[in-house]
């Protein structure tokens, strides 16, 4: 993943439903980052995701570096392909093919990363707490990237996100 200037920023499909967890409104692409008219800026860290936790705090039950290694290593080994078969399955039923697919508690993106095979003209989205997993689900999908952090009440999807959001 490149650093500095380079770093693969959201998209402009997905920064329409995104928005600030501090204050509703659109995020802006901006010198690396994202940022509202109120000001708040989020980094897009160096792996590729975009951390809209707000303040200085953890999250507190967020997954390990060695819980995400040893989900992905387990989800690798096909124990729960036919879940993820059955939500690529559902999401061409119910999915346009250029929807934008929102996963919350992304994880390692497995589960994304299948929808998106079965939409091949979609746009992902996974939020997750925890940093490692975002780390993982950044390296799972080229069209899942970047997943976002975010914790607290307000959530970073626009209310007025299409239906598949």
């Amino acid at each position: 993943m490149p650093s500095g200037p380079d770093r693969r920023l959201p998209s402009d499909r997905l920064l329409t439903v995104l928005t600030c967890p501090l204050c509703a409104s659109v995020l802006i692409r901006a010198d690396g980052a994202l940022r509202c008219a109120g000001r708040h800026t989020f980094d897009v860290a160096r792996q590729g995701y975009v951390s809209l936790l707000t303040g200085h705090r953890r999250a507190a039950s967020a997954d390990s570096a060695d819980m995400v290694r040893c989900r992905a290593s387990f989800l690798r080994s096909g124990h729960y392909d036919p879940l993820a078969d059955a939500l690529a399955e559902l999401a061409t039923e119910l999915a346009p093919p250029d929807a934008t697919v929102l996963d919350a508690g992304a994880g390692t993106g497995h589960y994304l990363a299948a929808v998106l095979d079965a939409l091949p003209g979609a746009m992902g989205l996974g939020l997750d707490s925890s940093a490692h997993a975002l780390r993982a689900a950044a390296r799972a999908h080229p069209r899942g990237r970047p997943p976002a952090g975010t914790s607290g009440s307000r959530g970073p999807c626009a209310p007025a996100a299409p239906t598949s959001c």
